[in-house]
């Protein structure tokens, strides 16, 4: 089944969007809870996310779910047996890969917690309710706790000894035959942990940890450190001493080396991402955590996160050093950071080492770049992102959300209260340059000191624009629809060539001598979220649900690009433009799910499409370059998650046999693909990754494959199969790669499973399409090239 296809090439010609990183689905999804059971962990999460490690979390593989409804706990019994709970389900697997679902405890609308001790007899608590299986969760037995509480979670040492805590503070010991109540806090708790049947730890609201050395008879309140809500607790003994660890909100994680006496804070992390729970150790010094937005972090050290196995966060801003090859760095949620000294082709994570969302990015020089974000946060890097130094100064603790640099030592900032500020002295200290309502500036976009202009939000009647000229700032509406929507971005070159974009589909440029706005129309109506120009007349515009847009001739009229955002409907916040010499460049593009594009126009080979399909014989690749043949290919195979890539074939693949069959790919699998270009003067180039999974059936998840035969004569036909995870009303068009659709293959109910669709191609003109199916449950995509 093709779980995701290459990028093709752009409409324009001018050059050609492809991906850096990027994998589709999951990667904005919650992870609530992990555990472990030797070298294997898993992990569940909203919308019926399974992921699993079989060694150490080396490489996560995601597992089909037999449901859509969030999970929030999970057990391991052994290395093939597990349980999993969520909002009115439970799941379970025998063989550690296929999962189905069991019977749901009485009156417990959502399964907080589970906790097995073998394959058949395990707990489960929720609500008000702890509940008890011996048959593997075929039946199981509830009781009621009453008092209005929720239970968090549940903890089992053996058939004979437990604990489980609730929201009131109370902690509830089984002794074999029932439960008793034997704590009573006013801080709720979330989480709690065993070692043996005497030393457990109990954690929850304000930093509260509260610990038992005989068995829950007699507890102590312990000193964390912290204020925040703890969610997970975990331990280990090693060496002698109790390893105890602790995770929360604002990627807050703490480790006790002697059993909660002392708690040290894990420091410098990646991301501040809430974390939701905390795996058994490894060892002392080893833990995996996870939380929102597909957040996967581990130390090896016991000191610092200084590990990132996944992360979904939000990009909200992104800028490169200039000329092939740049350095890039991009900013977004939680205060993540993810740079590139390759210009873009591989990426590595360096610590803003605040919590704030970064919302815009600025070149300084050579290795300095300048961020900004909520809560009036102003970072300074000098070593491309690795570390960030504050700059803010005298700024006010405002929001702020663009930032534009003018040289080493001139940088604007703008954010809340149309506040616009500006240093000339790299930071040290700030002057205001505007204020105002209480209204926001998004953009800021500056020629020098004394020039420049801002876009914000709207006052009702119209979107607040200001124009900064002989170092004034005044309010420019001229030419602005009178709509109630917010200008989101803004770019400038000259006093009479600049641009803006914003809500609702309404982009402008300035007309008549820069003397007032003109709206350009026939655009999609989405939000268009940024805009950069990179000279007088080559332009690219970008916004919600993957659309960009490139001009030409100054912003008169844009064409749109395709691009893998645009596939799967993904929002992109940010996009940036150098030019390399004249009417060539490249840029960089960041959005949702830490998604990252790059465009160039010096690569040496065109890739058109880049394929996969699951077939009776093997996964089938298949892709269509643009100009001269070059001396061969070698295709590169690897299990989702894994770091490693192996060569499939042993000699080069012939330039004129542009496909490949992988006979070795195992069902029920999910691999990556990579092509790798040789050219005969034996430069390499490399594409991809492509995601397939190798199986025959619809995994229970909606999906629309790959067209086949891809490449498609003109006069032939095309089958385009898709899979429904439920019965819905499905609209399946083919669209020109200017945006026009130019047929409509399904517009109504379709039931759940598997559909084939047959696409008559005569009349058909050669070039490159993109099928889309809008289903009820997301946007899917794929392209198709007609030949002659």
């Amino acid at each position: 089944m093709l779980l995701l296809s290459a990028l093709a090439l752009s409409a324009q010609a001018l050059g050609w969007w492809w991906d850096t990183f990027y994998r589709r689905g999951w990667y904005d999804t919650d992870i609530n809870d992990v555990d472990r059971y030797g070298t294997r962990f898993y992990c569940v999460g909203d919308s019926g996310l399974i992921v699993n490690s079989p060694d150490s979390g080396g490489s996560w593989n995601l597992q089909t779910s037999p449901t859509s409804a969030n999970l929030y706990c999970v057990s391991l019994v052994d290395g093939t047996h597990a349980f999993a709970g969520g909002a009115g389900v439970v799941v379970k697997t025998v063989n550690g890969v296929d999962w189905t679902q069991t019977s749901q405890p009485p009156s417990m609308t959502n399964v907080r917690g589970i906790d097995f001790v073998t394959q058949t007899a395990g707990w489960a608590c929720g609500g008000s309710y702890i509940a008890r299986t011996s048959d593997g969760g075929g039946s199981w037995t509830s009781q009621n706790f009453a008092g209005g509480y929720e239970f968090y979670d549940i903890v089992m040492y053996s058939a004979s000894f437990g604990l489980a805590v609730d929201s009131g503070g109370r902690v509830f010991r089984w002794n074999g035959s029932s439960w008793g109540q034997v704590l009573d806090v006013s801080p709720g708790l979330r989480s709690v942990c065993v070692y043996g049947a005497d030393h457990a730890w109990a954690v929850g609201d304000g930093g509260a940890v509260y610990a038992t050395t005989n068995g829950g008879d007699d507890w102590s309140s312990q000193s964390s450190g912290v204020t925040t809500t703890l969610n997970g607790v975990s331990v280990i003994q090693e060496g002698g001493d109790l390893h105890v660890y602790a995770v929360g909100q604002n990627g807050v994680g703490l480790h006790s080396p002697d059993g909660g006496a002392s708690w040290n804070e894990l420091d410098d992390p990646y991301v501040f991402n809430p974390l939701s729970g905390v795996a058994p150790p490894l060892s002392a010094d080893q833990i995996i955590a996870v939380g929102s937005l597909y957040t996967i972090l581990g130390t090896n050290n016991g000191a610092t996160w200084n590990q990132v196995y996944r992360v979904g966060n939000r990009l909200e801003g992104v800028a490169g050093s200039g000329p092939y090859p740049a350095f890039v760095v991009a900013v977004g949620q939680y205060g993540l950071v993810v740079r590139s000294t390759t210009h873009g082709r591989s990426w590595i994570y360096g610590r803003s080492g605040v919590p704030n969302n970064l919302t815009d990015i600025g070149h300084i020089a050579s290795d300095d770049f300048v961020a900004c974000g909520t809560g009036g946060v102003v970072l300074k890097t000098t070593d491309n992102g690795a570390s960030w130094s504050d700059v803010s100064g005298n700024l006010p603790d405002r929001n702020w959300y663009g930032v534009d640099v003018l040289d080493a030592n001139t940088w604007f900032v703008c954010g809340a209260n149309l506040g616009i500020y500006y240093t000339t002295n790299g930071g040290s200290s700030w002057t205001q340059d505007s204020t105002g309502a209480n209204f926001n500036f998004y953009s800021v976009a500056m020629r020098d000191l004394n020039n420049g202009w801002a876009a914000g939000e709207t006052d009702g009647s119209y979107a607040i624009v200001y124009r900064k000229t002989a170092g004034a700032w005044t309010r420019f509406s001229t030419g602005l629809s009178s709509e109630d929507c917010n200008m989101l971005g803004v770019d400038v070159q000259s006093d009479s060539e600049a641009w803006l974009v914003g809500e609702d589909g309404h982009v402008y440029y300035l007309y008549a001598g820069g003397t007032q706005w003109r709206e350009v129309h026939g655009l999609a109506d989405v939000d268009y979220q940024s805009v950069s120009f990179m000279n007088e007349d080559e332009g690219w515009i970008v916004g919600d649900e993957g659309y960009i847009y490139a001009s030409t001739n100054g912003g008169v009229s844009y064409v749109f690009e395709d691009n893998r955002a645009f596939d799967d409907g993904l929002d992109i916040y940010d996009v940036h433009f150098w030019e390399d010499a004249p009417e060539y460049g490249h840029g960089w593009a960041v959005g949702e799910i830490n998604c990252r594009l790059l465009y160039d126009d010096f690569s040496p080979v065109e890739l058109v499409d880049f394929t996969g399909r699951d077939t009776e014989e093997g996964v089938l690749l298949a892709w269509v370059l643009g100009g001269d043949y070059p001396a061969g290919f070698e295709v590169y195979r690897r299990e989702m998650g894994s770091p490693d890539w192996t060569l499939l074939n042993d000699t080069l693949l012939a330039p004129q046999s542009p496909r490949y069959l992988d006979r070795g790919a195992r069902a029920g699998t999910v691999y990556e693909y990579r092509l790798t270009v040789v050219e005969t003067s034996g430069a390499r180039t490399e594409f991809g990754p492509i995601e397939v999974r190798r199986g025959d059936t619809a995994d229970g998840r909606t999906a629309l494959h790959a067209a086949f035969p891809n490449p498609a004569e003109s006069g032939g036909a095309v089958t385009l199969t898709l899979d429904l995870a439920t019965a819905q009303s499905v609209v399946l068009a083919v669209y020109d790669l200017a945006g026009r659709r130019v047929a409509t293959l399904l517009d109504g109910e379709l039931a759940a499973g598997r559909h084939a669709v047959v696409w008559p191609t005569d009349g058909v003109a050669p070039g490159v399409y993109h099928c889309r199916l809008t289903a009820g449950d997301g946007a899917y995509g794929t392209r198709l090239v007609v030949t002659r």
